[in-house]
């Protein structure tokens, strides 16, 4: 190659080294970049220390809902749903799926109706049309007035938290305490819608005995003083013998046997 050949080759040859170097030019340098990251990640990551690998638990621990009470129990609040009679109403207990008691009213004896079923909130039901005795059909009125879809304390005569006893028929034994703190058989005897009922124990037999004197024009429902006051209810029909012949023959029995003698006592 002449001279003049050589010096127009060097440009050529000098790119030509320069491209098989892979240095961007920096002949001779050594590419450390891989190695220095790879030293980089040892470090970070080789502490000496085990990494905990248990699975993290998220779960919410378990909340304690208590059960609704839906036993018929004395002291427990209800709702009265249909009233059968004078003395005898079906309640509903607790708010989520509630129960239904059967309550015959303790202490409280109300004239009888006749009853036919009828479709009514609670379904088909037992419904007061007319009387049986004397005053039976006013008698369911008046405490369908009182209570029905009212809320109510039912108490018995147990201890506060047992269950209310039954009677013959599995009708729950107890009292309705209203919000006003009245109770239901203690007015409706007041108002002269039925007797105290002497034949069983209650514990509320000498308020109701003295409403029902009341509602008959004893002063102070004292039976002792002059029968000078208004009378309610049935009482304004006749006179108490002219009253119980309206009645059947089992409520004049017991009614003439010890109602007088028992109702005295209890109220002392």
């Amino acid at each position: 190659m002449s001279p003049r050949q050589l010096l127009t080759a060097l440009p050529f040859l000098a790119m030509a080294a320069t491209a098989c170097d892979g240095n961007d030019g920096n002949v001779g340098e050594t590419d450390t970049t891989e190695d220095t990251l790879s030293d980089t990640v040892a470090d970070t990551t080789d502490t000496g220390t085990p990494v905990d690998t248990t699975p993290i638990d998220t779960a919410l621990p378990p909340i304690d809902i208590p059960q609704e009470n839906k036993d018929l129990r004395n002291g427990t609040r209800a709702r009265i749903g249909h009233v059968i009679d004078g003395d005898t109403v079906h309640v509903w207990v607790g708010t989520s799926a509630p129960r239904n008691y059967t309550i015959r009213l303790l202490g409280l004896a109300a004239p009888e109706c006749k009853k036919d079923y009828r479709q009514t909130p609670d379904g088909s039901k037992l419904v007061c049309t007319s009387d049986d005795e004397l005053y039976g059909l006013k008698s369911y009125e008046l405490m369908r007035d009182l209570v029905e879809n009212k809320t109510v304390t039912i108490t018995c005569d147990v201890a506060n938290g047992e269950w209310c006893k039954t009677d013959d028929f599995d009708r729950y034994l107890a009292y309705l305490v209203m919000d006003d703190g009245k109770d239901a058989a203690v007015e409706l005897a007041r108002a002269g819608g039925a007797f105290s009922y002497t034949s069983f124990t209650a514990s509320k037999r000498g308020q109701i005995c003295r409403a029902e004197y009341e509602a008959q024009g004893f002063i102070n429902g004292d039976p002792s003083k002059a029968q000078s006051n208004p009378k309610k209810g049935m009482w304004t029909l006749g006179t108490l013998s002219q009253v119980l012949a309206g009645m059947n023959g089992s409520t004049r029995s017991w009614y003439q046997q010890h109602h007088d003698a028992r109702c005295n006592t209890a109220m002392q």
